[in-house]
Formats: C-alpha cells, structure tokens, sequence
C-alpha cells in the first residue's frame, strides 16, 4: 500500500534514508549523513513524502518537489522488488 507519510513514520523513514545513503553514497564520510539527520527529520513533515507500506512495514518512500522526484529510497533487503517502481508510478499518476 502506498499512501502520503504520517508523523508516526519519521523514525522508520529516517532509518531507511540514512541506510540507503550510507550504502549508495560510500564515498562521502557517513559523520554527513549522520549529522543531517534532525534536519532531515524536521524537513520531512514539511515535504510532500509517500511511503510503501507492506504488512504495516514501511519498506521505501519517495518524496517530491512539485513534479520533481526528490528521492527514491527502498529499505536494502526490499530493493529490486518492484518497490521504487511502484512508487514511482504512484507519482507519476
């Protein structure tokens, strides 16, 4: 199920922000993800953030700009599943 984030889901999507780009993102010390983090959390529930939700689990989230795609984020046991491509049709509907 994909619908709009809530504030209960911060946490859990910060959680999936910071794994992915620490992952995607080795060649930037992980301190700057890590010292990013309250910002990202205060700017969340100011954005336009949709999340994937599977068996009450968030597995990835998409957030736009307008019509820009901020970011696609996917949980990295979850990834090439389908999810950032369902997210991305939602948007794009």
């Amino acid at each position: 199920m994909i619908r709009a984030l809530q504030k209960a889901d911060i946490e859990r999507v910060v959680d999936i922000w910071l794994d992915t780009n620490l992952k995607a993102h080795n060649f930037i010390p992980g301190q700057y993800w890590k010292n990013n983090i309250d910002l990202v959390k205060e700017m969340l529930p100011q954005a336009e953030v949709y999340v994937y939700e599977n068996d009450c689990q968030i597995e990835g989230f998409i957030g736009l700009n307008d019509e820009y795609v901020e970011g696609i984020f996917v949980r990295d046991e979850m990834q090439s599943q389908g999810i950032g491509k369902l997210l991305l049709n939602f948007v794009k509907e």
